[in-house]
Order: C-alpha cells, then sequence, then structure tokens
C-alpha cells in the first residue's frame, strides 16, 4: 500500500517467510474450489487488508485463482468497519463467495497529511458509491472470527498488504497451520537510519515491531527449531564442513538443480540457490 509515491523496485518483492512449505491447494483454480464441498475445502489463503485501491486490484485478482478464506479489513488507507463494507462491495459478485472481516484499529496510528483524502476516496470504492457505509460492530473477538473462517485450511498462506495491528491478534491462534506470511516492503532492520518505514508499518509502528518477532519465534518451532537448536548447540563440530548427505537428500526432492558430470551428477545451481532449497525442504 502506498500514498502515491514511487517505491524503490526491491520493495516491491517479498516478503516473510515463516515455512515455505506449499499446499496442495494453495494455487487451487477458483473452479476447483468451487466444485469441492465446503466442508472439504482447504481454504488456504487470508488477505489481511487495510482497503486501499491498489489492495481492492489485489485482492480482485486473488479471488479469480485462489480461494480466499477471509479478507480482514485493518485499519490503515481505510477505517475497519467502512473498509470491511467498501471491499464486501467489491466482492458482492465473487463466486465462491469471501468473507470480509471487520479488523482492528491502530491505538496509536500515524497521521500523514493526505490519509484523509484518501481514506475518504477509498472507503466509497473511488466514489463508486455515494457515501461510505461502515460494516456492523462485531460481537466476537477478531481472533475467533478468523479462525472460524479459516477453519477449513490446514495449511494457511497469510498475504499482509496493511499494517499489523490485526495479525498480531490472530496469528498465535493460528501458528501451527500457518505455511507463509507475504507482505510488501522490506523488514524492520534494512531501513536505513534515519528513515521511516513504509506507510503499512509505520501506521502501527508497535504492531509492526511484535509481527516481525512473532515470525522469528514461529520459524523456530517444530522440527525446523529442534534442527536448529541441535545445530547451534556445538557449532565446532560442523564449522567447515560441506553438504554431503545433504545433497543427497537435496537431489531426491530438486533434481533439476543438478546435472550430470560424467557418470554422477553435481549441483548446478548458485550455492545461494541450493541453500534456499534446503532451508525451504527443512521448513516443509
Amino acid at each position: 500500500m502506498g500514498n502515491g509515491h514511487s517505491v524503490p523496485r526491491r520493495a516491491l518483492i517479498l516478503v516473510s517467510v515463516i515455512l515455505t512449505a506449499t499446499s496442495g491447494c494453495a494455487f487451487a483454480r477458483r473452479e476447483r474450489a468451487a466444485a469441492a464441498s465446503p466442508a472439504g475445502v482447504a481454504a488456504c489463503l487470508v488477505v489481511d487488508s487495510d482497503v486501499g485501491l491498489d489492495d481492492f486490484r489485489a485482492v480482485a485478482a486473488l479471488a479469480r485463482t485462489q480461494r480466499i478464506a477471509a479478507v480482514i479489513a485493518t485499519e490503515g488507507i481505510s477505517s475497519p468497519a467502512r473498509g470491511a463494507m467498501a471491499m464486501a462491495r467489491l466482492l458482492a459478485g465473487a463466486s465462491p463467495p469471501v468473507p470480509v472481516l471487520v479488523g482492528s484499529a491502530s491505538p496509536t496510528p500515524s497521521a500523514d497529511s493526505w490519509l484523509p483524502a484518501a481514506r475518504a476516496n477509498a472507503e466509497r470504492l473511488n466514489t463508486f458509491l455515494l457515501e461510505a457505509i461502515p460494516a456492523a460492530n462485531p460481537a466476537q473477538p477478531l481472533e475467533d472470527r478468523v479462525e472460524h473462517a479459516a477453519r477449513g485450511g490446514r495449511e494457511l498462506r497469510i498475504l499482509v498488504i496493511g499494517p499489523w495491528t490485526s495479525f498480531v491478534l490472530y496469528a498465535p491462534r493460528l501458528s501451527a497451520r500457518i505455511r507463509q506470511v507475504f507482505t510488501q516492503g522490506v523488514s524492520l532492520d534494512e531501513i536505513p537510519s534515519g528513515a521511516r518505514p513504509a506507510f503499512n508499518c509505520r501506521y502501527d509502528l508497535p504492531a509492526c515491531r511484535r509481527a516481525a518477532e512473532m515470525l522469528g519465534g514461529l520459524a523456530t518451532a517444530g522440527l525446523p527449531g529442534t534442527l536448529r537448536a541441535l545445530m547451534l548447540a556445538n557449532v565446532e563440530a560442523w564449522r567447515g564442513t560441506l553438504m554431503w548427505d545433504d545433497l543427497v537428500a537435496l537431489y531426491a526432492l530438486h533434481p533439476e538443480a543438478f546435472g550430470v558430470e560424467g557418470k554422477h551428477v553435481e549441483p548446478r545451481a548458485a550455492p545461494e540457490e541450493i541453500q534456499r532449497l534446503w532451508v525451504e525442504a527443512v521448513g516443509r
């Protein structure tokens, strides 16, 4: 999400990866999802949006190709209640239907001068609506509503295209099933000293920092966390060693990264790519 200013090319890419596992329904086509019974569909994608004009475009594209468990309207460009109603209006014709949930508001939002005009416009769907209308105030806590909406997803992918205010509330509840978290921009530790974070982070900076801590914590859970702990327990035992048996296992998973050399095969991918593939495999 942005305010109309240009964004560096590298900041438009990815993301924060918790575990790089791809579930079977992550890229399910809309027709396939619609054909399955509601109880049997693994609805993998949760979209957490602050309902700006670019978010409308993103969600419209996703709704055509993926099964979306829910869209959460988090305060940012739009307010949660009015943003949720605007997003619901956009998705009124989506098939299968996409639930839109009223998300959370930042307790200490940033006060960018351009925001009021951008909010008024986005909440009216770029003047498509005569006036902005708020959705009803939900009685259930957000984490209960997100968990219910995503109940069919055995493995979840979270796309955060807004501030992190809602994410830090529902992510702990879903942590055992979260496999990837995608977001636009760069991590906090990549921001030059003295520079401000991008809008989605600075709008609720405490939540952004908390989300970064949570992602790091989730990455050390389960088997990946156990492996990390045992390797760090005695670094000297393997310092300077090469990927021997690791490569055999990796060849079984990614033969395309290897090439024939005489009567055996050797890695053809760059060392960085081999490392990435191994980390991805362990994180499944």
